[in-house]
């Protein structure tokens, strides 16, 4: 499964790094607020400036909604006839549990992430592989990147690897039914990119344009 693999030694904590403004710094600011409201801290790596949490927004920019999934229950079993034939962009919550939402966001699946109005705050964007390939060259600071493992929702609808794993998208297609994302594991604090299902949900973290 593993296509592209960098090892790499991350903590899990926000608190544990605040971003130094000065003029090394790539983020234009220290937080950023999305159509919804929800607020997000900035941190830069090398050139690049990331969201330190996973995005948890339910519209585009324009405010058009992202439409929610909430078949299948605790298991999203038996919903592959819901959440996988979505060909449209979607997001679910992992389980339905809504206090697993503040920590984790939504997952969405790729056609939300590549829909031309916009799934990032005003001036961010969905990274390319070529964006994460940069960001993780030069990552050497292990305080650097706060992963929360959200696990991902599979296309027959099922929720898998909370804590264990975190999956975000990157916006590059790899072909008409597959796109390269990328995933973290808190074993083995490893960073590897693969092609999935563009059906599948993941956790999307935003990059500054």
């Amino acid at each position: 499964m593993l296509s592209f693999l960098i090892s790499i030694h991350l903590f899990f904590s926000f608190e544990r790094f605040l971003p130094v403004h000065n003029f090394l710094n790539p983020c234009k600011s220290a937080t950023v607020t999305d159509i919804d409201g929800n607020v997000y801290h900035t941190m830069p790596i090398g050139t690049q400036c990331w969201l330190t949490e996973n995005l948890k927004v339910s519209k585009y920019r324009d405010g058009s909604s992202i439409p929610l999934d909430i078949s299948g229950g605790s298991t999203g079993n038996d919903s592959d006839q819901l959440w996988g034939n979505k060909l449209i962009g979607s997001r679910s919550v992992y389980k339905n549990e809504t206090s697993y939402f503040q920590d984790y966001g939504y997952l969405y699946n790729w056609y939300a992430v590549a829909d031309p109005k916009g799934i990032c705050p005003e001036g961010w964007h969905v990274p390319s592989v070529n964006e994460k390939n940069i960001m993780t060259m030069v990552l050497t600071d292990q305080r650097q990147f706060s992963a929360f493992q959200g696990g991902f929702r599979s296309s027959d609808g099922f929720y898998n690897l909370m804590k264990n794993f975190g999956f975000f998208w990157t916006s590059t297609e790899n072909n008409y039914i597959k796109a390269w994302l990328f995933y973290l594991t808190t074993n083995n604090n490893m960073i590897s990119t693969d092609q999935l299902s563009k059906t599948i949900g993941a956790s999307v973290r935003c990059i500054q344009d």
